[in-house]
């Protein structure tokens, strides 16, 4: 009885985040990558980010080059964000369906599952499984939810960085040709058809808890750099704060007709006073934020730099193609 399974002509490329990855585990992780996709697939790629420090030599990859075949190493200058990695990721992948995975947490058998719902015609899968979290968080996380979605941004509960995405979907979001905080947002807008997959974390004890203040500040950088909306509210805001300085004015002023001795409300006066100078430092720090944003985005900076770029040296088999028989 044959029990070899039959390879599914497509081009998967998988795209790896290498940063703060024990060395000798990413090792056993990429081995067994590059014999899962063997298996399955008639031709296939993996795309390592090399998110290491510029001057910090990676030991462990001319090992891998040597023992592992289809490797692209792709060193970036300096460090990025990793909503920057993954797109620089997926605008290099040449793939037909792209991969976005996290090295030794996520199980490897989700990429066939994936790529089997991408061929059904799902051009964007979303990866959803429960990591820690701190109450906190959770708390905020409440909050933040309904923030985001008056934004239109709208991702599932414990989506993780886990996407599948066909050419097209990729196309689209690489169409602005801005990265830095909206490669999720992006990826929930693109328009095509979507669906989440449930599963299991290979390693979630390797992941930090997300806290409040972790969960407040990726809100707001959400919200700044995907939606004008948050500088409407602090307008509002501020047209809040300015009528109600007018009409203390006025109230100021009636009591002094009113009242020959004025001598009560000071303690009302300079809480007052505070409240303004609070909705004044807002709204600056807001306007702060957004001239940041301006600036970046009308800048001719790329969002990152490719340092070198690197191949596997062991020679394909010769059964390995990229051109269908079907059209």
């Amino acid at each position: 009885m044959d029990n070899t399974i039959q390879k599914i002509e497509t081009f998967v490329s998988i795209v790896l985040i290498f940063d703060h990855v024990n060395s000798d585990t990413f090792e056993v992780y990429l081995k067994l990558l590059q014999q899962y996709l063997d298996q399955r697939y008639s031709d296939y790629e993996i795309v390592i980010i090399d998110q290491t420090i510029a001057h910090a030599p990676t030991l462990i990859k001319p090992k891998l080059l040597e023992t592992i075949s289809s490797i692209r190493w792709i060193k970036l200058a300096f460090p990025v964000e990793i909503d920057v990695a993954l797109c620089a990721g997926i605008e290099n992948a040449i793939g037909d369906f792209v991969i976005l995975i996290r090295p030794t947490i996520d199980p490897i058998e989700i990429i066939g599952d994936m790529v089997d719902d991408a061929l059904e015609g799902h051009d964007v899968i979303i990866g959803i499984a429960k990591s820690p979290q701190t109450t906190g968080y959770k708390l905020a996380r409440l909050l933040g939810n309904k923030l985001l979605c008056s934004i239109g941004y709208q991702i599932p509960k414990n989506a993780t960085p886990v996407r599948c995405l066909s050419r097209k979907a990729i196309n689209t979001i690489l169409n602005t040709r801005q990265f830095n905080h909206q490669f999720f947002a992006k990826v929930a807008k693109t328009g095509y058809p979507t669906k989440n997959y449930h599963y299991t974390l290979l390693n979630p004890n390797m992941l930090k808890k997300r806290t409040l203040i972790s969960g407040v500040t990726q809100a707001l950088e959400v919200m700044i750099f995907n939606s004008t909306k948050p500088l409407r509210w602090i307008s509002l805001l501020g047209i809040t704060g300015s009528l109600s300085a007018f009409i203390f004015a006025v109230y100021s002023i009636a009591i002094n007709f009113i009242k020959d001795d004025v001598i009560e409300g000071w303690t009302s006066m300079v809480f007052f006073s505070s409240f303004l100078f609070f909705i004044l430092f807002i709204i600056l720090a807001f306007l702060g934020e957004y001239l940041a944003r301006l600036l970046n985005e009308n800048s001719n900076q790329k969002s990152y730099y490719i340092s070198s770029e690197e191949t596997s040296t062991i020679m394909l088999e010769i059964d390995r193609f990229n051109v269908q028989h079907r059209s």
